[in-house]
């Protein structure tokens, strides 16, 4: 047998199809995801603003990334054995979501709270920045509850070998957060790159449910 025939053989096995194609879906994702900084820097330029919207997006995205990991981490395999032992999984699913959004939104109004004590102790920014700092808090507060929303959903498409849709809501949230931004950047100025990223992560969510 020559080496293009076991070649041909190796690709056309389902697992490596799975992972090229979900690679590449994800590769596009990510890329387009990387482009938002990049326009927001051209819309809205260096300054006072946008340097507030960074800090807080820090804090959102810290916050995120430990309620989205650890629950991806954790669900995966959990979920698999629920398949095996032939439970229903979408039950479950349901359940973890509402207990697991409102203890997530618990926990995240907590911290905003904790952060109106302490980030005027730590950061030196004026005044009218500080507000700013705090309404975009809260207004990109829901965020992490989308995001650990996601995580459950991608966990559980993860567990049932459905690898492409998760990838394919990279594209689809990069895409509508920038359309979000560029339709409302001239009447809620720095507002709607919040407005963006929420309206783009809840899209994700819808196309994942």
């Amino acid at each position: 047998m020559g080496f293009r025939s076991l070649l041909r053989g190796w690709l056309s096995r389902p697992l490596v199809k799975d992972v090229f194609s979900t690679t590449a879906l994800a590769l596009a994702g990510r890329a387009t995801g990387f482009l938002i900084p990049f326009f927001i820097a051209i819309w809205f330029g260096a300054g006072r603003d946008t340097d507030v919207f960074f800090f807080v997006y820090g804090l959102i995205l810290l916050m995120a990334t430990v309620f989205g990991d650890t629950v991806g981490e954790v669900l995966i395999p959990f979920l698999a054995e629920l398949k095996a032992r032939g439970e229903k999984v979408s039950v479950y699913v349901g359940r973890l979501m509402v207990l697991g959004g409102l203890l997530v939104t618990a926990v995240v109004v907590l911290l905003c709270l904790a952060a109106k004590v302490f980030i005027p102790l730590v950061v030196r920014f004026s005044p009218s920045q500080m507000g700013l700092l705090f309404r975009l808090l809260a207004e990109m507060a829901p965020l992490v509850v989308l995001v650990s929303w996601v995580n459950v959903l991608m966990a559980t498409l993860n567990a049932a070998k459905m690898f492409s849709l998760p990838a394919v809501s990279l594209s689809i949230r990069s895409v509508i957060t920038l359309l979000m931004i560029y339709l409302f950047k001239g009447s809620l100025g720095v507002h709607s790159i919040v407005l963006g990223y929420v309206v783009g992560e809840g899209a994700r969510l819808a196309v994942m449910l």
